[in-house]
């Protein structure tokens, strides 16, 4: 588990990405946010996708669930980067323990996560949040784990069915 002021500065640059999204899509339709680690949990990211940015991909059926769900094909793949800089660490740097230092760094990205939804909840009804780990065998476990928390049951049981 991270600390309280490592939680609050997640939750406001969280809030920040989110806010500054919004503005940067305009009136397009986002389906999909999520925060990302990589398999050494040295930083986080932030990653948003709107069904405009979907519609205009030249995407084969049978890579459809990919490019719609992979955090590396969306819209707005490591958005402001900027407002998590401060979050790029030693892999255990608090615990000497990697076990413990990711399950902490996957259990702040969904806090700030279940945050953000809490404080902008009709901007955020009928979109997906989830957070990854990219280029991990563990990444849809994660996935499937953290959108069961985060979303209401209509919006997580159809991300769980997307690669059916």
């Amino acid at each position: 588990m991270q600390d309280e002021e490592f939680q609050s500065r997640l939750n406001a640059a969280v809030l920040a990405a989110f806010d500054a999204l919004l503005m940067e899509i305009g009136r397009e339709t986002p389906y999909a946010i999520a925060l990302f680690t990589c398999e050494s949990a040295m930083s986080i990211g932030f990653a948003a996708t709107t069904e405009e940015h979907l519609a205009i991909r030249e995407v084969d059926v049978d890579d459809a669930a990919y490019y719609r769900w992979s955090t590396a094909e969306w819209r707005n793949e490591g958005w402001r980067a900027d407002l998590f800089e401060s979050f790029t660490r030693s892999p255990h740097a608090e615990t000497g323990d990697f076990d413990t230092h990711f399950d902490g760094i996957l259990e702040a990205m969904q806090m700030a996560l279940a945050n953000r939804r809490s404080k902008r909840a009709l901007q955020l009804e009928d979109v997906t949040l989830f957070a990854t780990v990219t280029d991990d065998d563990v990444a849809e476990d994660v996935e499937n784990r953290t959108a069961k928390v985060l979303n209401p049951p209509s919006v997580a049981e159809r991300f769980h069915r997307r690669y059916d």
